[in-house]
Order: C-alpha cells, then structure tokens, then sequence
C-alpha cells in the first residue's frame, strides 16, 4: 500500500449548468423577448393605420390598388402610404438631365403639398439606350416648408467614365418624403 495522502481529496460534482448553457439560454430569451415586442408594435402600427383608413372611409385593399395606381400613373415608387399628398405628386415639371457632364447629374424641383416640413429623398435612375439602368444617384431636400418649391440634384458619382454615347436619359424612379423633425432611420414615410 502506498503512503496515505498528506490532505483528504475532495471531488466535487458538477451541479446546475454550464456556462454555455447559461448562454444559449440567455440568447433565446432576447430573442423571444425581441420578438413578441417587434409583433405588439406591428400590431399597434397596422391597427393605427386601419384605424386612419376607416376614418377616411376607406379600405386597405382599396388604399392599396389607389397607391399602386399612383405608382403606374408616375412611374415612381414610394414606401409612403399617404394617398392624399403623396410624394410623387410633389415632384414639378420636368427632370433634367445633364448626360454631358461627368458625373452625370439629374436637377428637379418639388413642391411640398403637405401640411409639415419635409424632407425628400429622391432616387434617379441613369439609363442607356436600351433601356438598362447604367446608374443610379440621389438627392436629399430638407426643409421644405408646406406650399414652398425647391430644387433637387442628384450626382451619379459612379458614372464619372460612363461613355456619352450610350448615356440616353434619366427619371425618377423612388421618392419619400418624411417630415423633417422625423427620424428618417426609424420612421414612417408620409
């Protein structure tokens, strides 16, 4: 037999969980937590706006197909559901085009038909005769008071070498418009 041990050894059981576990445990919570938040806000976000279009008389399938129609009729999208001011209509005769210049760039003008300051944010769409989107540039509007008029440019940086030849126009592809206290990261276009 070998010499008795100089302290008595102790082996301690592992009980409870790991810190893995723990973790994993920990991640899933956030994310259930996350999600029953992001539902109770959608909710709340699609029963105000079903709200907004009953008091208008209106229904959202008929708001939908009077947006989409808006669409077609400009050949401008928008994330806004404004139907009484939408931000396609505030755009002012026409778009112009410079396809000699390099970067090639787009200048307009809108009109705030809203009741709010508001800030625009417009996409142009570069095009080759063909019709192919070559590339596309953006403008930012800030402080456009309710019935004032102001002008927009947007720069193609990217087409700086785009050649002239195939260069045929541009147009107005996408257009928000937000009130310029809002946040545009967060909020809802109007």
């Amino acid at each position: 037999m070998g010499a008795p041990l100089p302290y008595p050894m102790v082996v301690q059981s592992k009980q409870g969980m790991n810190g893995c576990a723990i973790a994993a445990l920990v991640i899933v919570g956030v994310v259930v937590v996350g999600s029953i938040a992001f539902w109770i806000v959608a909710a709340l976000f699609l029963g105000e706006a079903a709200d907004r279009l009953e008091e208008e008389g209106r229904s959202y399938d008929a708001a939908q197909e009077e947006m989409q129609a808006i669409e077609e009729e400009t050949g401008i999208e928008t994330d806004s559901a404004n139907l009484d001011h939408p931000p396609q209509r505030d755009l002012q005769g026409e778009v112009t085009c410079d396809l000699d210049a390099r970067p090639l760039v787009a200048t307009g003008r809108v009109t705030n038909h809203s009741s709010e300051t508001s800030r625009y944010l417009i996409t142009v769409s570069f095009t080759a005769r063909d019709g192919t989107r070559l590339e596309l540039a953006h403008a930012e509007v800030d402080q456009v008071a309710p019935g004032e008029t102001a002008r927009w440019e947007a720069v193609a940086l990217g087409a700086a070498d785009a050649d002239a030849a195939v260069v045929s126009g541009c147009r107005v592809t996408h257009m928000n418009r937000y009130s310029s206290t809002f946040d545009i990261d967060g909020g809802e276009p109007g």
